[in-house]
């Protein structure tokens, strides 16, 4: 009988084919070059995204800035700085102590300096960091005076847009501006028919003004000659600096005309209390013919403050011209602006405001 096989079959052995060296090398320096291909995609890729979302971080904090300074000059009740890369302006109370509030916007101009903003006696703020550009222009409108009627000319005054500082007159604190007056030509006197002051009440709104116009001594100083004199009331001034105007009626002045060659003093005073705020330019204000003086005791001596000089303009009629005169005032109707930050051109921000309650432009 025949017994089975016992034996297991035996297995083929299929050789396996190697890598060669040289194929090896080449596989590896494929791989090097398309590692470092992806690597460079993704670090491209990466600093594309980086680049973009810092771009957009900066529009979205310039276009934020743009935002506040547009509702900011949209509520000013006044604009005193309007500068080429920079502007002041006095908006609504904001703490309820009845005083307007003041900020500021400026640049130095330097490419890289930040945009600074400035909030009343508050030390300047970097709202904006690495600002490239920085303009600003101004929309603005002649202000209606249906005051100013005739030959009524502005005669004398002085405006400015910083370096103020506040007076406040009372019984014995008085203020005075010594000036000449500046006739239009062929003209060869003058009546006074009203004055301006950039004044606001106090709060109290109990106070009553004196306002004068007297005959000037040659240093600059009050005389005794009483010209014209008017009354007004702290009731009748706003809560915020703004022009105040003041008439004086027919009866209130010397007749005749005043000589255009003669200086004379406006003199504003008050009555027991402080009567009102007005404002005067306190830095680098001398001006030919303009003097300002103060008192502590009433009038009876005469500080005279060098190179400072009252906000003021004195409207007059003027014999020898024909035809009406005209205000020299306007009013800020637009604010534009354009602000870029950083280096990349497309950060850049076109912005302004509408001014609604219309401020009257220093200037």
């Amino acid at each position: 009988m025949t017994q089975p096989s016992t034996s297991r079959p035996r297995r083929r052995c299929i050789a396996s084919s190697a890598f060669t060296l040289a194929e090896m090398i080449v596989s590896l320096t494929i791989l090097s070059v398309l590692s470092v291909g992806v690597a460079s995609a993704v670090l491209v890729a990466t600093q594309t995204i980086e680049r973009e979302g810092a771009l957009s971080t900066r529009i979205l904090a310039a276009a934020d800035v743009s935002n506040q300074m547009m509702v900011e000059l949209g509520s000013a009740v006044n604009v005193v700085e309007t500068g080429a890369t920079a502007v002041t302006m006095a908006v609504p109370d904001r703490d309820g102590n009845g005083e307007t509030e003041q900020i500021r916007y400026s640049w130095s101009g330097v490419a890289g300096d930040p945009l600074n903003r400035e909030y009343n006696s508050e030390p300047a703020f970097a709202i904006l960091k690495d600002l490239r550009s920085f303009s600003l222009a101004y929309d603005t409108a002649p202000l209606a005076d249906p005051a100013a009627a005739g030959n009524e000319y502005s005669v004398a005054s002085h405006k400015s847009t910083a370096d103020l500082s506040s007076f406040k007159p009372n019984a014995s604190k008085w203020i005075s501006q010594c000036f000449r007056p500046a006739l239009p030509a062929g003209g060869t006197g003058w009546k006074l028919k009203r004055i301006s002051i950039y004044a606001k009440n106090i709060g109290g709104v109990d106070g009553q003004l004196t306002i004068e116009l007297r005959t000037a001594q040659a240093d600059g100083r009050p005389g005794t000659q009483l010209v014209c004199q008017t009354v007004a009331y702290e009731s009748d001034l706003s809560g915020s600096f703004t022009w105040a105007s003041f008439g004086f009626p027919s009866g209130s002045c010397l007749s005749g005309w005043l000589s255009p060659s003669q200086s004379f003093c406006l003199i504003v005073k008050g009555s027991v209390n402080d009567s009102c705020e007005l404002r005067y330019h306190h830095k680098n204000a001398a001006i030919t013919n303009y003097y300002l003086a103060t008192s502590d005791n009433g009038g009876a001596s005469w500080s005279i403050l060098n190179k400072q000089t009252m906000l003021f303009e004195v409207f007059a009629t003027v014999n020898g011209v024909s035809g009406g005169g005209t205000s020299s005032r306007s009013a800020l109707a637009a604010v534009r602006w354009q602000l870029s930050v950083g280096a990349d051109a497309a950060a850049q921000i076109d912005g302004g405001a509408q001014l609604v309650n219309g401020p009257e432009l220093m200037q």
